[in-house]
């Protein structure tokens, strides 16, 4: 039987960096890796990765986002906003709606 701790944070963003990182190391080195995958958009989470795996044997592979990434987030950031404003829409009508049907 395998046992695995899973580790939830409250809320995302890189004040989690490197507790995540620890206990990848932890795993990593529990199960004899010998390499360890960090994706990052800057680099710095990669810094974070290689010092803290420095003196194992382990390898660490840095990996960045794809070309075009940053307009894509712009894009589905847009997006977003228009989703949101639709919906607003739609409920002000459907509140409109029923507000009118109301004697």
């Amino acid at each position: 039987m395998i046992k695995r701790e899973v580790y939830y944070f409250e809320d995302y963003g890189e004040q989690n960096t490197e507790q995540t990182i620890e206990v990848a190391r932890k795993a990593a080195l529990s199960l004899g890796l010998n390499y360890i995958v960090v994706a990052t958009a800057s680099g710095a989470t990669g810094v974070k990765a290689a010092e803290a795996f420095k003196g194992t044997d382990m390898k660490v592979v840095v990996v960045t986002e794809y070309a075009g990434m940053a307009e894509f987030k712009e894009e589905l950031s847009s997006q977003a906003h228009i989703l949101s404003s639709l919906q607003l829409n739609r409920y002000q009508s459907s509140t409109l709606a029923t507000a009118a049907r109301t004697p």
